[in-house]
């Protein structure tokens, strides 16, 4: 499994050039040795840039970075917390300072949040949908409501133009009625009874 190192043992692990000349043994935990070998067969020689060649600082940034792959590797999805991947991004922070290179699991961290971040909106929106949706149902029954009441009063309305057209009938024929009338018996009035009679 451990085909590009020179040394793979309970004390820890030496990366190796193109040569195949070991160049840096980095002494972690036996439970982490075969985390590093992964990384490092992976991702090479992350160590390569750090100014500390060895010592207990570059051991306890590599055996921290080491324990964050293994407890995400132990983690399903739907067991990822933000509190988790903040305490990954505090690692991460602490192995950037030392020049480890860490890009790769960085960019997986950002992932993960992105993910987790949308699965967090997704609850939030159904709640919000739920919410709108409730109100909306409660729009749209108060909509036919009114839409009934619109409607009967529609009906109401018609009835009254109705009437009052039927009754400006009859006063128009009133009006024409008395005005013929009048016209009548002002001839009468300005006239003897029997003018045209005799």
């Amino acid at each position: 499994m451990f085909d590009t190192f020179d040394d793979l043992n309970s004390e820890g692990i030496t990366s190796a050039d193109k040569s195949g000349k070991p160049e840096q043994r980095y002494p972690v935990r036996p439970s982490l040795v075969s985390t590093l070998g992964a990384i490092i067969k992976k991702h090479g020689d992350i160590a390569r840039d750090c100014p500390l060649p060895s010592g207990e600082l570059l051991t306890h940034a590599l055996e921290r970075v080491c324990e964050a792959v293994k407890d995400l590797e132990a983690l399903q999805f739907n067991e990822l917390q933000r509190s988790f991947l903040d305490s990954l991004y505090s690692t991460i922070s602490y192995a950037e300072l030392l020049k480890l290179n860490v890009k790769w699991l960085r960019d997986r961290c950002d992932e993960l949040m992105e993910a987790v971040s949308g699965v967090l909106q997704c609850k939030k929106l159904k709640v919000d949908l739920k919410q709108y949706t409730a109100v909306i149902q409660s729009k749209q029954k108060d909509i036919e409501l009114k839409r009934t009441k619109l409607m009967k009063l529609q009906s109401r309305i018609q009835t009254l133009e109705s009437e009052v057209a039927s009754m400006t009938a009859d006063v128009d024929e009133a009006n024409k009625t008395i005005s013929r009338v009048k016209s009548k018996c002002m001839n009468f009035r300005r006239k003897s009874l029997v003018n045209g009679l005799i």
